[in-house]
């Protein structure tokens, strides 16, 4: 018989309905949103067994800047909108340029930027601005990869004998 979880593996909120389920070794997972369930997929040692226990908070602070001032309506449903995922510590927003402070194992920056796309807000497209969010997007990926790696054995080492 299939268990099932009563709180959000990636946030910890309580979960009154099954939502969003998803399958790990023959354990079924629940979120609370479409948006932990993606975060929880794509690195999902890291919410069960021992590092979910180990993990605390990883705080990612990051400037985006946009491609123009918007609308103060506009304005208002972005940071509405953003303060709606899971992991936003703080958002601010200055004539072009985004504030944003999040918690790395609830939130990257790629679901940022997809939910501006959302939102239909355009970021700077300078090429040099598209490379920063690139290498940022790597290095967050890279940082997870990291936690969820097995410790240990390494290319340089020779496995330790039993």
């Amino acid at each position: 018989m299939p268990r099932y979880n009563e709180c959000c593996p990636v946030c910890g909120m309580k979960i009154n309905k099954l939502y969003f389920p998803t399958e790990l070794h023959k354990i079924y997972y629940h979120f609370c949103s479409e948006q932990c369930r993606d975060t929880f997929q794509n690195h999902p040692y890291l919410y069960t067994g021992k590092l979910a226990k180990q993990q605390g908070e990883i705080i990612k602070h990051r400037k985006l800047c946009l491609a123009g001032t918007i609308e103060s309506e506009l304005q208002r449903k972005l940071l509405e909108q953003l303060h709606t995922l899971m992991g936003i510590k703080k958002v601010s927003l200055r004539d072009k340029q985004l504030d944003i402070c999040y918690d790395l194992l609830q939130l990257n920056l790629t679901q940022i930027v997809n939910k501006l796309d959302d939102l239909q807000v355009p970021l700077s497209s300078s090429w040099w601005q598209r490379y920063r969010r690139a290498s940022i997007c790597q290095a967050e990926q890279n940082e997870l990869d990291n936690i969820t790696a097995p410790t240990g054995v390494c290319c340089n080492r020779p496995p330790p004998r039993a």
